[in-house]
Formats: structure tokens, C-alpha cells, sequence
């Protein structure tokens, strides 16, 4: 009888151990944030004329992605804007893309994003193999542009790689989600 007691009191403490212990654990996230954003949590961008008219649907789609996650930011066209995306040969063949942003102190002034003319592109709905998709690799760099740096979660577009042949980083992961939501606030 004394056994069954004590056998009780420890099941029953083991519980309480075990819902101590999992109401502390919080969810995981592996994105991470720079130390600069857009303050006005919006950002115009043209596209520059070395970018072929084929490709401005996949780069409307990259930043319409963005916008529609759940945050205060968003993206828009705007052709007098200081912000371009540009295609151009980048010396690190090895690059995608490539996101240059000029800042100050927590703000972002200007922001430049290249895809490297090194590369063989897609912008078709099956990205064909051996080339890099369009949509993917711009919804990355717009990610960049927002002042998100590389996630450790290779399901998220910001995962530092990309890969030819796959259209997978189009669409945001809940990592990325998260990532906009903690730096632009949630809607």
C-alpha cells in the first residue's frame, strides 16, 4: 500500500517536472536580423534597364511575397527611386545574387540588388535545370533588403544557398515570416 503511495507521489511529480519544463521551452527560430531597417517600414524599387522586361513579373512576384507576410512592411514600384534591382557580372562567380545597402547608423538609405549576368537564369513556372530561378534567388535579396542576414534553416529562402533547377525559395518559409515580423512588427 505504501509502495503504490509513493509511486503515486513520484508519477505525479514527474508530471509537474515535465509540463514545468516544456512551458519553458520556446519556439525555435534560426533567422536573423541586421542592425539596420527601413524606418518608414516601406521601400520603393525600380527596376534598371539591364534588367530584361521577361524577368519583371518574377521580380513583381519576389516582392509581392514580402509583402504579403504578415508585417507592416512593404514593397512597391517606384521608377524615380534610388533603390534598383540590376543585372550585372559579379567578380565572385560563385554569387547569385548580391545586395548592397548604404546605411546610417540603424537606418537604410539605399539599396542595390544584382544578379550576377554569370549565371544561367529561369524565369519559367519549373525553373529548367542547370539554371538558377529568377523569382528565387530576387525573393532572397529582397529578404536581404528588409535587413534580414541568413537563416540556419535550409527550408527558409533566407538559407545562405541556392540551388539551379528549383523554384522551393519563392515562397517564404515561417522562419522568414518570423524574421520580418521581428524587425517590422506584425500587421
Amino acid at each position: 500500500m505504501k509502495i503504490e503511495t509513493n509511486s503515486k507521489r513520484i508519477l505525479a511529480c514527474g508530471i509537474v517536472i515535465c509540463l514545468v519544463l516544456l512551458s519553458t521551452i520556446g519556439s525555435a527560430s534560426a533567422y536573423s536580423l541586421k542592425s539596420y531597417w527601413w524606418q518608414d517600414e516601406k521601400a520603393g524599387f525600380k527596376i534598371d534597364s539591364s534588367v530584361s522586361t521577361t524577368w519583371h513579373n518574377a521580380l513583381n512576384s519576389a516582392m509581392d511575397e514580402w509583402n504579403d507576410a504578415p508585417s507592416d512592411f512593404y514593397y512597391y514600384y517606384d521608377s524615380s527611386s534610388d533603390n534598383k534591382f540590376q543585372c550585372q557580372y559579379l567578380p565572385q562567380e560563385t554569387w547569385n545574387g548580391l545586395c548592397s545597402t548604404t546605411y546610417s547608423g540603424d537606418s537604410i538609405i539605399k539599396t542595390i540588388i544584382t544578379l550576377n549576368t554569370a549565371k544561367s537564369w529561369s524565369t519559367y513556372s519549373i525553373c529548367l535545370p542547370g539554371k538558377m530561378d529568377v523569382q528565387s534567388t530576387a525573393t532572397h535579396e529582397f529578404g536581404h533588403a528588409l535587413g534580414l542576414a541568413h537563416s540556419t534553416y535550409s527550408d527558409a529562402t533566407m538559407w545562405q544557398y541556392g540551388y539551379t533547377g528549383t523554384t522551393w525559395k519563392r515562397s517564404l518559409h515561417s522562419d522568414d515570416e518570423c524574421g520580418i515580423r521581428a524587425m517590422y512588427g506584425p500587421e
